[in-house]
């Protein structure tokens, strides 16, 4: 149980990450669900990998296979959900080896093709994924509307 609350504090860091690139990432940072990682651990079709130095954890990646739209040709995907790695630690390979083992893992699974999201403006992930073999495919795309209050 105490990984897991770990875990959660490290998702709160990533989410912090990100408030530098857009305040849309706000309402996830405020109510983060206590029992999210708890879920995915126990699904089947999940699984998170962590790194520790000293038995202390230093990053993780969480992972899970989805099922496609009926318009794809391959009916599943793997979905990175997420992953960080303590700021001290960049740059050791950490990512990169998490990243493989949940490659591997979803090979085992027999999926044939995954995917991550990553901010535009967030270099340090893109250049991770990029450096993995992981290229763009598609773009998603935002636009604020204001609600007027009554």
């Amino acid at each position: 149980m105490g990984d897991i609350k770990f875990i959660e504090s490290l998702s709160i860091r990533l989410m912090n990450h990100h408030l530098q690139f857009d305040e849309h990432y706000m309402s996830r940072h405020e109510n983060v669900d206590p029992s999210y990682f708890e879920r995915l651990i126990k699904s089947q079709g999940s699984n998170i990998f962590i790194a520790e130095d000293n038995g202390i954890i230093v990053g993780y990646l969480a992972g899970k296979i989805e099922k496609r739209a009926p318009v794809f040709e391959v009916d599943k995907r793997g979905w990175i959900d997420s992953a960080y790695v303590l700021e001290e630690y960049r740059g050791r390979g950490i990512g990169r080896e998490l990243t493989e083992r949940m490659l591997e893992w979803f090979k085992e699974k027999g999926i044939k093709y995954v995917e991550v999201s990553v901010d535009a403006r967030n270099q340090l992930g893109h250049g991770l994924w990029k450096s993995l073999g992981f290229e763009t495919w598609q773009f998603v795309m935002k636009k604020r509307i204001d609600i007027e209050q009554e």
